[in-house]
């Protein structure tokens, strides 16, 4: 396409570096735009809540202060289950002096979700 454009007959590394150049920046604005999205608003609002917190990683009551206490418990469930299913997440028993915290952190060891990753 990019050698018709050009008006030549032959293929030149221009023309290859020119369509790379292009596939670059579509793939960039792809990842920009949709690999946050997790298709749920609330599941998106506790994944960067999640990365904030780092490996700490954030209970129940936590993500509940964090995110307002605007949604209900089945609701923060939900989301975190979107979350674990997708590999962004995981639940662990963090120790109280009570009963154990279930808590959920971020998982950095998904491919392209390093801490130098745009979310």
């Amino acid at each position: 396409m990019y050698a018709a454009a050009d008006g030549s007959l032959l293929i030149d590394a221009e023309h290859v570096e020119a369509a790379v150049a292009v596939w670059r920046f579509s793939d960039a604005s792809v990842r920009l735009i949709f690999e946050s999205a997790t298709g749920d608003p609330l599941a998106d609002r506790l994944l960067v809540a999640l990365r904030t917190e780092g490996h700490r990683g954030l209970s129940h009551t936590e993500q509940r202060s964090e995110l307002g206490h605007n949604y209900s418990s089945a609701d923060l469930r939900d989301a975190g289950t979107i979350l674990v299913a997708l590999g962004l997440a995981e639940r662990f028993k963090r120790p109280t002096d009570g009963r154990p915290a279930e808590v959920l952190r971020f998982t950095p060891s998904v491919k392209g979700s390093s801490d130098g990753d745009v979310w």
